[in-house]
């Protein structure tokens, strides 16, 4: 009797990874990078992209993945993927795109132009595209900073906001 309840649990168990696997498929595949967080634009779908950063990185303030970055070249953007608990940032106050990341040059300029797209939700996560149009030529470096947004009226006030520096290596422009 104890060893056909043991067995009940096993395959409970393993029915129930096998469901969050296949549920989250796309999301799991997006996170170990079997699959670029890129949103491709025609007639650029044959771009090679440069790869920023290696490996996801995790912030603690706001508590958000990313996924490495990468930039595109042709069209002049960076590409990433951020996820985050489905649980953990939702709300009346909480605006829809959740998230405002900028992109500061060495020289001071900053690009707001973030745009998200395709957001698949999987069993526990939110998963964001996102990519921002900036042109990284002679570039050594660029900080990032992602806030937390709230709604308040119009307007969109930052909640949480954490920054990092990226290092960029990419070969000179003609």
């Amino acid at each position: 009797m104890r060893k056909k309840w043991i067995f009940a649990l096993i395959t409970l168990i393993v029915i129930l990874i096998a469901t969050y696997v296949y549920l989250d498929r796309e999301i799991i595949a997006l996170k170990t990078g079997r699959q670029l967080p890129i949103v491709w634009q025609y007639p650029y779908s044959d771009e090679i992209p440069i790869q920023l950063t290696e490996g996801n990185q995790t912030l603690s303030n706001p508590d958000v993945n990313l996924t490495p970055f990468y930039y595109l070249p042709e069209t002049k953007q960076v590409h990433f993927g951020l996820w985050y608990k489905k649980w953990k940032y939702r709300g009346e106050d909480i605006a829809f795109a959740v998230f405002q990341i900028s992109l500061e040059k060495e020289n001071g300029d900053i690009t707001t132009q973030d745009a998200f797209a395709k957001m698949p939700r999987g069993v526990l996560d939110v998963f964001h595209y996102r990519h921002i149009p900036i042109d990284l030529a002679n570039e050594d470096s660029i900080k990032m900073t992602i806030s937390l947004i709230e709604q308040q009226g119009r307007d969109r006030v930052p909640i949480e906001t954490a920054t990092m520096t990226i290092p960029i290596q990419l070969v000179e422009s003609e």
